[in-house]
């Protein structure tokens, strides 16, 4: 009995400082996107045969009291900064003539928006997520950049499973 009553006098005076499952907050930045239209774009004009194209926005928000900043390319963010985590599923990259790095700064509970093409094939109806590569610092970006093989250590923010959806004349509550 002594042993249950210092068990319990010892957890009473040196709390846990564990976390519950809704109290912790892991996502300090958060991941969203949007499936504008699935209506035919400019690559479709290009007929890749099997393919769907859509207008997509790609929404990154800082959840955080304090400013985040982290690094993306100019022009090639849709291919360094944007992921998916299904090969059947990717951003499209229109290429550019200039490419330079960019310091972004989100102010607490503030977001970035990327206006995108995402595409996959027609008969696509997998499930899946996009993530985004955060470089807190121009040397993760610059290493990233320089690997071939793309395999460097990045923290990436994952957003939920969804699934391609045409929201033209639609509308949603958040």
């Amino acid at each position: 009995m002594k042993k249950i009553n210092l068990a319990l006098l010892i957890l009473l005076l040196f709390p846990s400082k564990g976390h519950t499952q809704e109290g912790y907050r892991s996502d300090l930045i958060s991941v969203k996107l949007t499936i504008i239209t699935t209506q035919p774009t400019f690559i479709d004009s290009v007929k890749i045969k099997n393919y769907q194209s859509n207008y997509a926005l790609a929404t990154v928000i800082n959840n955080q009291d304090t400013s985040i900043s982290f690094w993306i390319m100019d022009a090639s963010w849709q291919k360094d900064n944007l992921l998916t985590n299904n090969d059947s599923v990717h951003f499209l990259f229109p290429g550019c003539d200039m490419n330079g790095e960019s310091k972004i700064s989100l102010e607490p509970h503030k977001s970035i928006n990327f206006y995108t093409i995402i595409a996959s094939h027609k008969n696509f109806d997998s499930k899946f997520k996009i993530g985004f590569r955060f470089f807190k610092k121009i040397d993760e970006l610059t290493n990233f950049l320089d690997r071939k093989d793309k395999i460097v250590e990045t923290k990436i923010y994952w957003s939920k499973t969804m699934n391609f959806k045409n929201k033209l004349n639609s509308y949603e509550l958040e």
